[in-house]
């Protein structure tokens, strides 16, 4: 006894039409019995959505950092000096000498110091402007400490 085969009847998903066949594809229509997945469709969706939304992020985030660079680059220029500027000043320069000299440059820093005197009642007051060094690397400052309106010290950091 030999077992014989025949064709499944198949429902075209398309055209409603039916065909004992066993080819993949609608004779009547010609188009696929099986239909795309939905769920396929979506994932494949949700993919493209996450690479745009993934890219948009990496974009803001790229900009927004560009953007903070740029304005730490003005103010690190705005207050920078070169080093013939910090060597022409002398130690026993007025405290009006020094920020003309340095001119249009505004300090990045400035601290002020007030201690009471030891010897006598006379408040001491010191205080000390920082600049940045023209064309160095960050972090690199020039320092002017003053007792009162002289300067007693200068450094470079």
């Amino acid at each position: 006894m030999t077992a014989q085969l025949t064709a499944p009847v198949k429902l075209c998903p398309h055209c409603s039409a039916q065909a004992q066949t066993v080819d993949k594809k609608c004779p009547h229509c010609g188009k696929k019995y099986k239909k795309g997945s939905l769920a396929l469709k979506i994932l494949l969706g949700l993919a493209v959505l996450m690479i745009v939304v993934i890219g948009g992020c990496t974009a803001l985030l790229g900009a927004g950092i560009n953007e903070a660079v740029e304005q730490l680059d003005e103010q690190q220029a705005a207050s920078a000096i070169s080093q013939e500027t910090f060597d022409a000043i002398q130690v026993g320069a007025t405290r009006a000498d020094v920020e003309a000299a340095v001119a249009p440059a505004v300090p990045q820093d400035t601290q002020e110091f007030t201690q009471d005197g030891v010897l006598d009642a006379a408040d001491i007051n010191q205080s000390c402007l920082y600049f940045n060094r023209e064309g160095g690397e960050f972090g690199d400052v020039f320092q002017f400490c003053f007792d009162g309106d002289v300067l007693t010290t200068k450094n470079s950091y």
